[in-house]
């Protein structure tokens, strides 16, 4: 598996998940099966989304833990490509289907008013990133995300 922490277009993701810390630190492991999702900082559902749902288009297995929260993380290029967050997630995109997201009005920022702090993607992650929305273009969206990584 390539590094994630080497692959410079996670290091906006990273820088996040380390909160203040060193991002070249930040832990990246694969899955366990028998992971507790309800201890991975996001609702189960959104972690079953991105497991299960949007991981089975995946050339292969992405599922890792990074930072002990639930991502996707392609392989082969080691870039992150899904974010659990709470009860949001955040996808990487290409783009053209970056280009379809925001027309259908997928977000690039969110307000978690419970902790009372918001999350601006593009400035935080970097370019490509959108909200999810638990819709079933995603899957396709992401697989072209992969497949163009290992161009």
């Amino acid at each position: 598996m390539a590094p994630p922490q080497r692959h410079p277009g996670n290091q906006g993701v990273l820088r996040y998940l380390a909160q203040g810390g060193d991002p070249a630190q930040v832990a990246v492991a694969v899955a366990p099966d028998d992971v507790d999702t309800w201890r991975l900082g996001a609702h189960p559902d959104v972690v079953e989304w991105l497991w299960a749902r949007l991981n089975g288009v995946l050339p292969a297995d992405a599922r890792f833990l990074v930072g002990d929260t639930a991502a996707l993380v392609d392989p082969s290029s080691g870039l992150i490509v899904a974010l659990a967050l709470g009860t949001q997630y955040a996808l990487r995109l290409g783009p053209r289907a970056l280009g379809e997201a925001r027309d259908a009005g997928y977000a690039t920022l969110h307000e978690f008013t419970t902790v009372g702090r918001t999350l601006d993607l593009p400035a935080t992650f970097g370019t490509g990133w959108v909200f999810g929305r638990h819709d079933a273009r995603e899957a396709g969206w992401l697989a072209e995300t992969v497949a163009g990584a290992n161009r």
